[in-house]
């Protein structure tokens, strides 16, 4: 079970067009195709258009080879929500027609690449689920990328089909899996079965043994950690299971790609179409504006009602990648409660998100987080030396005898600067 957080105050707002009629929110499902099963909701709350493609940083990514980069954007206004080809290779199809700007109402089909999307609107009008402060029942977050999340759960509590509900490890999976589940009935079993490190013989009896977790589950959710991890048998059984007219609802859970794993032959292709008969993805802390602040607040009000984070130490935060999610802020937070110093050195707190900016805003954000001069001094340096040695190794095809002569140090000494920045 997940750890219980205060519940989080919400509220329901419904979105209004100019002339005051209600708007109504959308909800885009990928029918067919490699990423069947992932959803998008559009509820207008988006500060800009929502774009779908096999850019990493499309908000609905899709790994149909057939797709653009950028293929369409999605926009919610007084006509409806609208579409419009982002100037894609292959078009954009409405019904069997391909457009290039369209609003749709909802029940339509949108066609792109090998992939299909079903337009649903989401009630009429929509009373969509916004943060007033945090997010949804324990859930914690009001950024764009959890907003767009939100009006995915009830839809996802009313269904019985299997869900998958993938992301990084310390997104918060389970948290999510849970409050889908309570949101669909919080008084029938909730049960939560880890795959991982365990041999054939004591999976197979806790999963399906007498008093097993699917017996358990019965009448209520069998949240699967990490299908991958079980054997081919116990995959097959597990699908055989689902097969049959099954008394309980599944759930999984992985950190992993679930497609990469049924290319590597990890897991079983007809279990993997079953668990993702619908798919959530969880974003990471990373992409997540603004959250950073808010858990932490969050966390440290769990543990002290008295105090509040100092500035500082929440800049410090913000500043850092967090490559271990929630659950890495959540356990800062709660070293620097115990210790009441900042939890995170200075050189760590930019070394992770430092490699994928530009020197300039690196720069701006070590003079706005308020170090002392040698430590804001130490992390410039290093950001420094790791992209010299980075071009130098580059103009030298990898060559640490060349690249060190052309920089004029000593060979050990290149070697030592090397592995110091990871290279």
């Amino acid at each position: 079970m997940s750890e219980a957080f205060p519940e989080v105050r919400t509220e329901s707002l419904q979105l209004a067009r100019p002339d005051g009629t209600p708007q109504r929110g959308f909800l885009l499902r990928v029918v067919s195709g490699p990423d069947a099963g992932k959803i998008l909701g559009v509820d207008g709350s988006q500060a800009r258009p929502l774009h779908i493609g096999t850019s990493r940083s499309a908000d609905l990514v899709l790994r149909d080879p057939a797709v653009s980069r950028r293929h369409l954007t999605l926009d919610l206004g007084p006509g409806g929500l609208r579409v419009r080809d982002a100037g894609s290779t292959n078009g954009l199809r409405l019904g069997s027609h391909r457009v290039l700007d369209a609003f749709l109402e909802g029940g339509e089909t949108l066609g792109l690449g090998q992939t299909t999307l079903q337009v649903e609107a989401l009630g009429t009008p929509a009373r969509m689920v916004v943060a007033a402060s945090a997010g949804v029942g324990r859930i914690v977050g009001a950024s764009a990328a959890m907003r767009r999340i939100y009006p995915v759960l009830g839809d996802l509590a009313r269904s019985k089909a299997p869900l998958l509900l993938e992301g990084e490890a310390g997104v918060g999976k389970e948290l999510f899996a849970e409050t889908i589940h309570e949101r669909g009935g919080p008084e029938r079993p909730f049960v939560v079965f880890q795959a991982y490190g365990k041999d054939d013989a004591r999976a197979e009896a806790e999963l399906f043994g007498e008093g097993g977790a699917w017996a358990e589950a019965t009448g209520g959710t069998l949240l699967v950690d990490e299908p991958c991890d079980l054997s081919p048998a116990l995959q097959l059984r597990l699908l055989r299971a689902l097969e049959v007219k099954s008394p309980l609802r599944l759930m999984a859970t992985s950190r992993r790609s679930v497609d990469g794993e049924v290319e590597h032959g990890r897991l079983r292709e007809d279990l993997a179409l079953e668990l993702s008969t619908s798919r959530l993805e969880i974003p990471p802390l990373r992409d997540r504006d603004g959250d950073v602040a808010l858990l932490a607040a969050h966390f440290y009000r769990s543990l002290d009602d008295e105090r509040t984070l100092p500035a500082l130490t929440v800049r410090r935060f913000e500043a850092y990648g967090w490559p271990g999610n929630v659950r890495e802020l959540r356990a800062a937070v709660r070293r620097f409660h115990a210790t009441g110093a900042d939890a995170l050195e200075p050189r760590e707190t930019f070394a992770e998100s430092g490699h994928h900016e530009d020197p300039t805003t690196l720069y701006r954000r070590v003079l706005a987080s308020d170090l002392a001069l040698p430590q804001a001094r130490a992390v410039i340096t290093d950001d420094f030396d790791r992209r010299y040695v980075e071009r130098v190794l580059a103009r030298h095809a990898g060559n640490v005898t060349r690249a060190a002569a052309s920089s004029g140090l000593a060979r050990r000494y290149f070697q030592i600067l090397k592995s110091k920045r990871g290279l």
